[in-house]
């Protein structure tokens, strides 16, 4: 329950600190989506369930935030779904979950798995960020999401040792 506490702490100050600074409206549904999101994946909860204890909305934004299946097909499907009905409110979700995912990364250095996790966030989520009606807020998204890539990159040098970059550089 500890680390759950921890991410919900963070998901959740990320998605009130962007809210705020683009003068976005962030409500309890909300911020409970970005607080339960991520238990539903790893939980038996079904939606009725989480309907009679949260209501409508939460389920319509936990729904949508919540992928299902895996492989690059899966992805993309789920994507095209986020950028087909995603609110505001669902697209501030979803673009504070990446970026709080993406200062975790640091924490067990993987080259590879950064790479495909920038890929992604920029192929797949910043059009999900620009997607936003709010154009303050799309502008607050994309420019977070780019500031959390950048994060991302630096922490993960800082963390491998000089001697992988070597390796890893492409001779001149």
């Amino acid at each position: 329950l500890v680390p759950y506490t921890t991410l919900f702490r963070s998901v959740k100050t990320l998605v009130d600190d962007v809210a705020y600074a683009a003068g976005f409206p962030s409500d309890d549904s909300v911020r409970a989506a970005a607080l339960l999101h991520d238990v539903i994946e790893d939980s038996e909860i079904t939606a009725d369930e989480l309907r009679a204890r949260f209501g409508d909305d939460v389920v319509k934004r936990v729904e949508l935030l919540t992928k299902t299946g895996k492989g690059a097909e899966a992805t993309k499907a789920y994507y095209a779904k986020m950028n087909a009905e995603a609110d505001d409110a669902t697209r501030l979700v979803k673009c504070c979950d990446r970026a709080h995912n993406l200062s975790e990364l640091h924490l067990a250095p993987d080259v590879d798995k950064l790479h495909a996790y920038v890929s992604e966030t920029l192929e797949l989520i910043a059009p999900v960020a620009a997607g936003a009606h709010d154009a303050k807020l799309a502008r607050a998204l994309v420019a977070g999401l780019h500031d959390a890539v950048r994060a991302a990159c630096r922490a993960q040098r800082q963390a491998i040792p000089a001697v992988a970059h070597e390796t890893t550089r492409v001779p001149s």
